[in-house]
């Protein structure tokens, strides 16, 4: 008996006596094969080896033996069928041979090993292909609005699905679960959820794919995925996905290993979280998140562009931000974090982040990396030990809103617009450049970096911003306008070598409401700082400074400035205030307009110091009501100050000690005290007063007791005046004054001049030439002071050689005037030892006592003098 099965075929329209392999013959049972005498198969154009014609691929399965080919003629053949040796399914091709599901079974289930599938549609409600065999190719299939998955793989091993078309997927293209395969050549087109999935331990090969505009769920990021990895290992080179509707590419758990690939236009272009993830040579434009994230043990991202248009994704303004979103790299490993010849640019929160993922600590090294154009952070590394080389950050934006430099002025916040931020971490890097940037350059907070040959130009903010960090830095360059100092160290310790600054000319304004309905703006330069210190540790040694506002300013800092150069300044050198304990030794200065050291409540040691010539500051005002300037503006100016101005109070009076400094010409006054101890010695002054006089020295004491000490002190010339000490403090016993080795050649005005002070010796001196009292000292108004006089010489001028008045006692000896009024003139002396001198050849007396007592007048050469030996004084003090 003849068995004949019920046919499922579904003939296509021009029937089946017309398709390829049937001549519209009746069968008969030469033309068909059986697999006993009693079975009969339809006949059909499905050949087996090029035999037989079944009308099902069913029934060809059944007649194949291991290691068959199987050819499928044009047509549709509704007919899930599972595949389970190793055969060959070829199609007549893509939209000409149909397969198509029942919507309960997968079209194909390839359950064998070997199995070879190619040229043909598959369409299905449900699933339509699913493998479970090994050694199984898929190619050149198309498949067309699957209910479910088009391609499942359930433990699969050496799966193949290549040169295939997916063709909008309602659950997701391909899905590997478990085993190993490889997806290579592939269109995947608007499949819903998933492009291809890797999971359950699967290990796949991605390659040379095309998967575009995966669909996500609106509601959440758990799919939309190009390639989605989870709890398996993917290697994919050559794709190009585009517009995901969450991702390009998700790690969750998973190893990845990427190269050549283009992610275009998703939310993420790849997103780890979990696991590992190398990616090499990929192109990421247009994220609108983030390009490229990656959370897990190690994380590698290398030969790699990423970009975005800074007009989509997150908003401009700073407080849409969450700080992880907006940017382009993204790596929180546990273990260590790769990053190499990688750019980023547009994006409008961060360039490239590197912080732990699960742990307290990772560990990175960079090179070689570049990032442009971004609107809050440039590089951001939190809690990592980096190796950096080749870091080029340029042209940070600020905020829609923009942020100031600090959040009122005083408080230090890096946290808005930083090139590089380095938070609660260690940083070694070389050859960087951090330029042009709205806001700071390198950021340390409590973080350690040790930084060589790198540039910071342009940054409005400050090249450098040191909170609570540790700073070495070496072959640095700051240069451009900087408001807060191009170098910022607030609570730090910074040791800067062989570096340079240049070019800091800042404008400072404040506005005001009037409360007459108007604003009011000051503005004035110059105002620029190279170095603000505030509460740090500092060395500065070996390095340049040339042509700005000010160079160092200091408060409460331990600073050391020493063989570095200063050239060309409008203001200070260096500013010490509230506490600040500074070196500056061996250090060359020339053509300042400002000091060389402002003291304010601080210490400073000079020594081997060098100053070429000093000049008046330019100055420039502007005055605004309502932005319109006000008449009489820009008011341009002139300004002088002292070369040394030390300025203290009675709870720190502050200290200046100086060894060795040779001062070609200063322009006003070479230093002023007030309330400030001083030590000087081995100083060497060419022309003091050169441009606007005032005295070579002027010290003030009115709150602490005066206390100065010169040693060794020559001037060629002073302009306006000598030596200037002067105190109100009446009742202090301790004011007091050594001075020895001075040598004044021309002086204007008095050479030393002393008033109100206890105690003054001045020993070893010699003025060639003053326009007043060579010495003129005045004692205290109770008469209590004490002075002495040794080896003081004075010559030729038209006033008094040596006048001391209102003293306890005098001590004159081995002193001489020459070519003056009276040689010595005492007035109200109570005590009064004047030996071993030399008074002689003056216009008046060789010595002219008044009120005065002498208790020792001996040894002295009186003669030659026009008007007499003495006046007022004892006989017995001439010879």
């Amino acid at each position: 008996m003849r068995h004949l099965r019920p046919s499922v075929v579904l003939l296509s329209a021009i029937g089946l006596a017309v398709l390829p392999g049937c001549d519209g013959k009746a069968p008969d049972d030469t033309g068909s094969k059986d697999t006993a005498p009693d079975v009969h198969y339809e006949e059909g154009c499905i050949t087996v080896d090029g035999a037989g014609g079944y009308a099902r691929l069913g029934d060809a399965l059944t007649v194949a033996s291991e290691g068959s080919t199987i050819v499928l003629c044009a047509g549709t053949w509704a007919e899930p069928v599972e595949v389970s040796r190793s055969v060959t399914i070829t199609g007549a091709g893509i939209d000409q041979t149909f397969l198509t599901g029942d919507g309960t079974n997968p079209v194909l289930d390839l359950t064998g090993s070997g199995i070879t599938v190619s040229g043909l549609t598959v369409t299905s409600p449900y699933l339509g292909i699913r493998a479970s065999g090994a050694t199984i190719t898929v190619d050149s299939v198309k498949y067309e609005a699957t209910g479910s998955w088009s391609f499942q793989s359930n433990g699969a091993t050496d799966l193949v699905i290549s040169n295939s078309q997916f063709i909008e997927p309602n659950d997701g293209a391909i899905d590997i679960q478990g085993g190993t395969a490889t997806v290579s050549n592939n269109t995947l087109d608007l499949p819903a959820g998933y492009g291809v999935q890797l999971a359950a331990g699967a290990s796949g090969t991605v390659t040379d794919n095309v998967i575009d505009g995966v669909i996500a769920d609106k509601r959440n990021y758990k799919d939309g995925f190009g390639v989605y990895v989870a709890d398996s290992t993917a290697t994919l080179s050559g794709n190009q996905i585009a517009g995901a509707g969450s991702v390009g590419v998700k790690v969750e758990n998973g190893s990845l290993n990427a190269s050549g690939d283009t992610w275009i236009d998703s939310p993420f272009g790849l997103l780890v979280d979990g696991g590992s993830a190398t990616v090499d040579g990929v192109t990421v434009t247009g994220a609108t998140v983030t390009g490229i994230a990656i959370f897990g043990e190690t994380g590698s991202v290398t030969n790699t562009t990423i970009t975005t248009d800074s007009t989509l994704g997150c908003d401009l303004t700073y407080a849409t931000w969450d700080g992880l979103s907006c940017g382009g790299l993204l790596l929180g490993t546990d273990v260590e974090a790769v990053v190499s010849h990688v750019s980023t640019s547009g994006f409008n929160n961060f360039g490239v982040v590197i912080l732990p993922y699960t742990g307290t600590s990772t560990f990175a090294t960079l090179d070689n990396v570049t990032i442009d154009d971004t609107g809050r952070i440039g590089l951001y590394l939190f809690q990592a030990t980096t190796t950096a080389s080749a870091i080029t950050v340029t042209h940070l934006r600020e905020p829609q809103l923009a942020m100031p430099c600090t959040e009122d002025g005083y408080t230090y916040n890096p946290g808005y617009s930083v090139s590089l931020y380095v938070n609660t971490g260690d940083l070694t890097l070389s050859e960087a450049t951090l330029a042009d940037n709205a806001g700071w350059g390198l950021a340390l907070y409590t973080a350690r970096a040790t930084v060589d040959s790198a540039s910071f130009t342009g940054n409005t903010c400050s090249g450098v911003l040191n909170l609570a960090g540790a700073l070495t830095g070496s072959n640095l360059t700051f240069s451009g306008t900087a408001t807060n100092g191009m170098l910022w160290d607030y609570q730090g310790a910074t040791n800067l070598s062989d570096s340079s600054f240049t070019g800091n000319h800042a404008t400072y304004q404040y506005s005001y409401d009037g409360g007459d309905g108007h604003t009011y703006t000051y503005a004035y330069t110059p105002a620029g700082v190279d170095m603000s210190l505030s509460e740090s540790t500092d060395v500065i040694t070996r390095c340049t400074f040339s042509d700005g506002d000010s160079a160092i300013t200091s408060y409460g800092v331990d600073l050391e400035v020493t063989d570095s150069t200063f050239t060309g300044y409008e203001g200070d050198i260096l500013s010490a205030q509230s506490n600040s304990r500074t070196v500056f030794a061996g250090n060359t200065v020339d053509d300042l307009g400002g000091a060389l050291v402002q003291m304010y409540y601080g210490d400073v040691e000079v020594s081997d110091t060098t100053v070429g010539t000093t000049r008046s500051s330019q100055n420039t005002s502007w005055y605004y009501q309502d932005d319109v300037l006000m008449d009489g503006y820009p008011s341009s100016y002139e300004s002088v100050s002292q070369l040394f101005y030390g300025y203290g109070s009675v709870t720190d009076p502050g200290d200046l000690i100086i060894d060795g400094l040779t001062v070609d010409s200063v322009w006003y006054q070479a230093f002023y005290l007030y309330d400030c101890a001083a030590e000087l010695s081995n100083i060497e002054v060419g022309t003091s007063g050169a441009g606007a006089g005032g005295s070579l020295l002027s010290g003030n004491w009115y709150s602490v007791d005066p206390l100065l000490v010169i040693d060794s002190m020559s001037v060629e010339s002073a302009l306006g005046g000598g030596i200037s000490l002067s105190t109100s403090l009446g009742g202090l016993s301790s004011a007091y004054v050594e001075v020895s080795g001075l040598d004044f050649g021309s002086v204007t005005g008095t050479g030393f001049y002393a008033s109100g002070l206890a105690e003054v010796n001045l020993r070893d001196s010699q003025f060639d030439e003053t326009s007043s009292d060579a010495v003129q000292i005045t004692g205290r108004s109770g008469g209590d002071s004490v002075v002495v006089l040794e080896s003081v010489g004075v010559g030729a001028g038209p006033a008094a050689g040596i006048a001391l008045t209102n003293l306890a006692a005098a001590t004159v000896t081995n002193s001489s005037a020459t070519g003056r009024t009276n040689g010595l003139g005492l007035d109200l002396i109570i005590e009064a030892d004047i030996q071993t001198n030399a008074f002689i050849g003056n216009s008046g007396y060789g010595m002219a006592c008044r009120r005065t007592t002498i208790t020792s007048c001996a040894s002295n050469d009186l003669s030659e003098n026009t008007t007499g030996m003495q006046d007022g004084c004892s006989d017995d003090c001439g010879i």
